[in-house]
């Protein structure tokens, strides 16, 4: 039997992570999540045999939806202070993910413990953020833990926004990289 809808019925709940205080509640309509998806898949486009770690709900629909390798995070996004990087790194080695689709959050927890310890993401090639804003403190660690650890360019992007593109500006101004859209690791 096939059920009518419309592009304003409401179809899921989606929540913040709260990593910056309560978590929010947003009632999704289908039109809304068609048009999210119009907008994420050009921005999200997968490579060939790309292993994306879709961090973002929304995201992992979208891979669903589109056929790309994911692997779910050892992460409960409802306890952001939970997270415990160092099972994360073992699941991107493990599976050897290229890419990373996740909130500023995440990325920057991942990040500190990559310089902490030095530890290395040898396979990651895209880091895709989105949800917060990324301001230049966040992207300056991002830069610092992830450079290095590729012989590729490693691209960093905020989805939709000039924000991260404004600190990479700022960063570039002040010679700590050497270009705005990605950390060069050769």
């Amino acid at each position: 039997m096939k059920y009518p809808t419309t592009y304003r019925r409401h179809c899921i709940i989606t929540f913040t992570t709260g990593s910056t205080g309560i978590p929010k509640a947003a009632k999704r309509t289908l039109g809304f999540l068609k048009a999210q998806f119009d907008v994420l898949l050009p921005e999200t486009q997968t490579r060939d045999q790309e292993i994306d770690m879709p961090v973002l709900p929304i995201v992992l629909l979208m891979n669903f939806g589109t056929g790309t390798t994911s692997v779910i995070a050892d992460f409960n996004a409802r306890k952001p202070d939970t997270l415990q990087p160092e099972n994360v790194l073992k699941q991107l080695r493990k599976y050897q993910v290229t890419r990373i689709i996740a909130s500023p959050f995440f990325i920057k927890q991942i990040a500190k413990h990559l310089i902490s310890t030095k530890a290395k993401t040898p396979n990651l090639t895209r880091i895709i953020t989105g949800g917060a804003p990324v301001f230049t403190a966040e992207a300056t660690i991002y830069c610092e833990a992830f450079r290095c650890h590729n012989r590729n360019r490693l691209w960093f992007h905020r989805i939709r926004t000039h924000q991260l593109h404004s600190a990479f500006q700022l960063i570039k101004e002040n010679n700590k990289i050497p270009s705005w859209t990605s950390c060069r690791t050769s």
